[in-house]
This record gives structure tokens, C-alpha cells and sequence, in this order.
């Protein structure tokens, strides 16, 4: 009799039993979904061949877009520039033929005052020529008269003649002293010759000359040397994570990543500074459920964003000719409003259309973070632990303001 109700009893827990594992079973079919994937792989980190082709191609029309807005206003400064060197070198013109007008003014008046002081000079000789010959004709006269005749020419002026030079002893050979010539009254000056400077007044210091066409590229301004303005382009980049669980491992990622980098990818040491926004809202893990559950856990309503902000690149290695990089990257890093920092191996590299690749991981630890790992029925839970990864693509916006060498 025991026996038949312990037997009784068994059955009827194997039938409750089957009945609870088929009412458990049609629950969480319609909780769980099971996906087999290798643990090997994850997803996608780099950017697809189209996306670098369009973003190519962006590039080409930012730079034509570049070279047209450029093109004007120095085709414009080149003809004012032409117009204002055709005036400048009339203005010249004009006042060098103004100084050699001046010159031959100047030079005129000289010769006219050397001519006039020159038919002053020959009037006053020939006036003492004329006087000389009508004294030497009264001489000849007074020679022949002989001395009684002397006081007839008292006007004239008195000259020794031969005979009383003899009677009175004296020496034959005397100088006959010559009769003074008035000289006329008011004599004219000469002209001052005029002072003329041959050397020409200084030009205008020419101003320096500028190139023409001369404008940069925006796919051009990239420089890996020299602090620059990295920007993130979004649609090249992606962030994301790997997890594990107790059935199986998953990856969520986005690309829906901005900000900006300062730094000098050859003295990366000096001060970098930047940060990385990623849309918390917008991982994506290939499950409408689990990307659900997880903004459920960031609290995504409150706290969007992930934030990253550069603070130190050390530990760096840079290979100058090959443009790449390799050094820890240190930071504050902010999930569901919890900042701790971290460090995070990169690799930085620039490619053949001067982009920017920078490429990174670190593993953390959701609960430092506020973080609860997801879990379903107690069942299947998430591991605290994740691999977090960015693979980022940015331009250069150019330069940006150096840094003291000593900066941190």
C-alpha cells in the first residue's frame, strides 16, 4: 500500500514538473533569444570602402568649394594690384618729367645770365679799346706838334714823352703808364648758377610682393609636425564594445561619434587636449531587446552621451617618416554620469588623403561606472567586464595656438 502511494506520488511530481518546464519553456521563448557567435569575432571597427570613397569625395568638393571661394577675391586683388602699379608708375613718370622740366628751366636762366654778363664784358673792352686808341692818337699828335703845343691836350691825361724822358735823365725804358678806364656806373651782377641735384628724390619703397593664388586646401592643411586642429568625421568612425555573457559573446557600436583633438602627432607629449562624444542612445547591438535593456542600465534619459576627454599622451613612440604614432592615451572618462580615468593604448597613423586614423582599446569594469551587468532569469548574465575599442577617422582644421615646450 506505501508503496503505491509513494509511486502515486511520484508521478504526479513528474507530471507537475512537466508541466512547470513546459509553462517556463513558453515564457522565456518569449524572453530570450539565443545566438551562437564565435568569440573571435566582433563587430566591424573600420570604416568600408564606399565610406572612405564618399568621404573622398566630400573632400574633393570642400576643396573645390575652397579654390572657387579663394579664386575671386585674389583675381579681384590681382587686377587692383595691376591698376594701382599702372598708377604708381605714372605718378613716377609724371614727376620725373616735371624735374627735368625744372632742370632745363633752370639751366635756360644760367645760360641767359652767362650771355648777358658775356655782352657786358666785351661792351667794357671794346669802350677801353676806344678810349686807348683815341689816347694813343693824341700822343702821336703831341709827338708832332712838339712840346709847345703840350698844354693844348691838358685834358688829355699826361704821358712822358720820349724827349723829356731824356732830358730829364731818366731810364728810356720806363713803363708808359697805361690811362684808367672808368668803369661803368652800376655794374651788373652775374646770375647765381642754378644748383640742380643730380640724384632723383627716393621712390616710395615698393611694397612686398605677395604670391598669387596662393590659398590652402582643406584636404591639404594636414601637417604632422606642428600642433593642429583634429576634427572626428562621424561618418568614418565608429565606437563600440565587446561583451560577454553566459551563452554567448556580443559587440554593440555606433557611429555616431564627434569632437576634436589638439596636438602635435610629433611631440605628442605637448599638452594635447580634446575630447570624444559618443550617443549612448544610439549603440546598437543587433538586438531590439538587449539595446534596450542596456539604455534601461546607462539611464540613457539622463546621461546620453559617453565622454572621453584627452589629457595626456605618454609612454609615445613616433616614426616621423612613416607619420605614425604609438602611446598611451590618458583621460576622464564619463558613462551614466561617473567619471573615472583611464588609459588607453592608440595607434595613430595618416593615410594617403591625409585623414587622421586613430585606433584604441582598454578594458573596464561596468560596476566602477554605476553600471549593473544585464542579466535575464538569473540565467543569463553579462559579464562585468568589457572591452571597449574606438576606430576614429578625423581632418585637419588646421593649425592651433602652440604650447609652452614645458606645458602637462
Amino acid at each position: 500500500m506505501a508503496g503505491k502511494l509513494l509511486a502515486g506520488i511520484g508521478v504526479a511530481a513528474l507530471v507537475v514538473f512537466g508541466v512547470g518546464g513546459l509553462v517556463a519553456l513558453g515564457v522565456v521563448r518569449e524572453r530570450v533569444t539565443l545566438v551562437v557567435q564565435d568569440s573571435s569575432v566582433s563587430a566591424q571597427r573600420g570604416p568600408a570602402p564606399v565610406e572612405l570613397l564618399a568621404e573622398d569625395v566630400a573632400a574633393v568638393r570642400a576643396d573645390l568649394a575652397a579654390l572657387g571661394a579663394a579664386l575671386g577675391p585674389q583675381l579681384e586683388e590681382l587686377h587692383a594690384s595691376l591698376d594701382g602699379a599702372a598708377t604708381q608708375r605714372g605718378a613716377a613718370h609724371s614727376a620725373t618729367i616735371d624735374r627735368l622740366n625744372s632742370a632745363v628751366v633752370a639751366l635756360s636762366a644760367r645760360v641767359d645770365s652767362l650771355a648777358a654778363a658775356s655782352a657786358l664784358r666785351e661792351a667794357r673792352t671794346l669802350a677801353a679799346l676806344e678810349e686807348l686808341r683815341a689816347t694813343s692818337s693824341a700822343l702821336a699828335q703831341n709827338a708832332a706838334t712838339g712840346p709847345g703845343a703840350a698844354t693844348e691836350i691838358a685834358a688829355a691825361p699826361a704821358l712822358p714823352s720820349t724827349e723829356s724822358s731824356a732830358a730829364a735823365g731818366s731810364d728810356s725804358s720806363a713803363p708808359v703808364a697805361a690811362p684808367a678806364v672808368e668803369a661803368a656806373p652800376g655794374p651788373v651782377a652775374e646770375a647765381a648758377p642754378a644748383q640742380l641735384d643730380p640724384t632723383p628724390p627716393p621712390e616710395a619703397a615698393a611694397p612686398a610682393p605677395r604670391k598669387f593664388l596662393s590659398f590652402t586646401l582643406p584636404s591639404k592643411s594636414f601637417s604632422f609636425a606642428g600642433r593642429q586642429r583634429l576634427a572626428i568625421v562621424p561618418s568614418l568612425s565608429r565606437v563600440g564594445f565587446d561583451a560577454k555573457s553566459t551563452l554567448h559573446d556580443f559587440s554593440g557600436v555606433t557611429q555616431k561619434v564627434e569632437g576634436e583633438l589638439e596636438v602635435d602627432l610629433a611631440q605628442p607629449a605637448l599638452a594635447p587636449a580634446g575630447s570624444v562624444l559618443v550617443d549612448a542612445r544610439s549603440l546598437d547591438t543587433g538586438m531590439a531587446d538587449r539595446d534596450a535593456a542596456m539604455r534601461e542600465h546607462l539611464d540613457t534619459q539622463r546621461h546620453a552621451q559617453l565622454r572621453f576627454t584627452w589629457t595626456e599622451l605618454r609612454d609615445a613612440q613616433v616614426d616621423l617618416a612613416q607619420q605614425r604614432l604609438s602611446a598611451v592615451a590618458v583621460g576622464r572618462l564619463s558613462i551614466k554620469g561617473v567619471e573615472r580615468e583611464v588609459a588607453m593604448p592608440v595607434q595613430v597613423s595618416v593615410d594617403s588623403s591625409q585623414r587622421v586614423g586613430i585606433e584604441g582599446e582598454l578594458k573596464l569594469r561596468l560596476r566602477d561606472f554605476g553600471v549593473e551587468p544585464p542579466s535575464q532569469l538569473g540565467m543569463i548574465r553579462v559579464e562585468n567586464e568589457v572591452r571597449v575599442w574606438i576606430s576614429l577617422r578625423a581632418r585637419s582644421l588646421g593649425a592651433a595656438k602652440a604650447v609652452a615646450r614645458d606645458a602637462k
